[in-house]
């Protein structure tokens, strides 16, 4: 039994990592040859891309009634975005901060997850606080979007891309899209068929690995008698971080410091306003004791000590 849940937990890991990886590709291929503009397509889907495992675990632990498995993997996943992946992203470069990432981006981060905590430690969060969350999360993109010139957001997205696995986004000229673009190109068409095919595969792929991944988090903490959150701080969370860790990396080995701290980041706002927004509006979200007194406070003050870095103009190496 703890051979066969062992090999099912790395089975799931690699399902939902890898799955993520050829479903957010395909669907972006999918955007593109359906003339979506680049500007969406990168805020949306590229964006948010290194997050798919973390939101399909959220979904699948949702359903089947494990909320304490998704506090731990959001609190975790935020602690080792910051403590883990941005100490190794800095054995390859010196990460250079910006105080404009501080003034926007890093203190709606620091204040995501103040809500989290506030909210979730008087009450469980329920469907009408997920609907603020998400709404946050949709304030969030469009102010990315009314604050960065045009031009500029492109270019990083399209660099973020890149060291995403997916340097085929051609990330031209918004082109318009709508019925005549999905006429024109014609969905049967060999390139479309196949991207829709991927996209399909990988989905498939992204649930059975979380339905697995979940599953034997959940039998190793009844086995090894110890809590569900516990589970998911540590092992969910850092295998839910894998592509976050592969992102910066590539990143911080072309000495793309922005990338790696950009990426992690978002990848943290995606986790505390969109992911605890979607798995709440399924079934409430209690975050106990344990986060309320220990790890969500230490998941802002890491977020904190890193926030200090970008105001000061530090660079981390």
């Amino acid at each position: 039994m703890i051979t066969a849940n062992i090999v099912y937990f790395g089975l799931g890991l690699v399902l939902l990592i890898k799955g993520a990886d050829y479903f957010v590709e395909a669907v972006t291929a999918l955007a593109r040859k359906l003339g979506v503009s680049e500007f969406i397509v990168g805020l949306t889907i590229v964006a948010i891309g290194t997050s798919v495992p973390e939101l399909a675990n959220a979904v699948i632990a949702s359903v089947k009634g494990e909320p304490e498995i998704i506090v731990g993997d959001i609190v975790g996943s935020n602690i080792a975005n910051i403590a883990l992946i941005i100490g190794v992203s800095s054995l390859f470069t010196s990460l250079k901060t910006d105080r404009r990432m501080l003034r926007r981006d890093g203190v709606i981060m620091l204040l995501a997850m103040m809500l989290f905590y506030i909210i979730g430690a008087r009450a469980p969060i329920g469907a009408a606080e997920a609907t603020l969350f998400i709404i946050a999360y949709g304030l969030y993109i469009v102010y990315t979007v009314e604050f960065n010139p045009y031009q500029r957001l492109i270019v990083y997205l399209r660099e973020f891309a890149r060291f995403a696995g997916m340097p085929h986004i051609g990330w031209k000229k918004d082109e318009g899209y709508g019925l005549g673009k999905i006429l024109e190109f014609g969905f049967f068409k060999k390139q479309i068929h196949k991207d829709a095919f991927i996209m399909v595969m990988g989905g498939l792929a992204v649930v059975l690995g979380a339905n697995l991944f979940i599953d034997s988090a959940v039998f190793f903490a009844e086995y090894l008698n110890i809590g569900k959150r516990i589970v998911g701080i540590s092992l969910v969370a850092i295998g839910t971080s894998l592509p976050e860790l592969s992102v910066s990396v590539a990143a911080a080995r072309k000495g793309r410091g922005d990338i790696v701290v950009g990426n992690i980041i978002g990848s943290n706002i995606a986790n505390t306003l969109l992911i605890v927004g979607v798995a709440s509006a399924i079934a409430p979200l209690n975050l106990g004791e344990l986060t309320i007194n220990y790890t969500a406070p230490v998941m802002m003050f890491v977020s904190v000590v890193f926030l200090v870095f970008v105001r000061r103009g530090w660079e981390i190496k």
